[in-house]
């Protein structure tokens, strides 16, 4: 009588409902370059339309990269500054599907 293995499962490389929603997220803009611009995308604009948190989404977006499915690279960004009262440049993680 065999008995079944343990299945090891890695969780870095499970696919969560938050991965996927991170990637659907990705996707959706990526398709539309005429409303959003071309990639790469902030993760404060992904967390914005996606309704999540900043911090959850920069760790799942992490994740996703050591997966190989995002690239993640330092890019300027406008942003408004409430001080000045006008949009600034501003450098932050951006990322995009690897697929692209």
């Amino acid at each position: 009588m065999n008995t079944p293995s343990p299945q090891v499962v890695n969780k870095a490389t499970r696919m969560t409902a938050n991965k996927r929603a991170a990637l659907q997220c990705l996707a959706d803009l990526g398709a539309d370059f005429v409303q959003w611009g071309t990639p790469p995308y902030a993760v404060s604009m992904l967390a914005e339309e996606m309704g999540a948190d900043l911090s959850n989404l920069t760790k799942t977006l992490k994740a996703l990269e050591r997966a190989g499915l995002v690239v993640r690279e330092m890019a300027e960004v406008e942003c408004w500054n409430a001080i000045a009262q006008t949009f600034m440049p501003r450098r932050c993680a951006c990322y995009w599907l690897a697929e692209t």
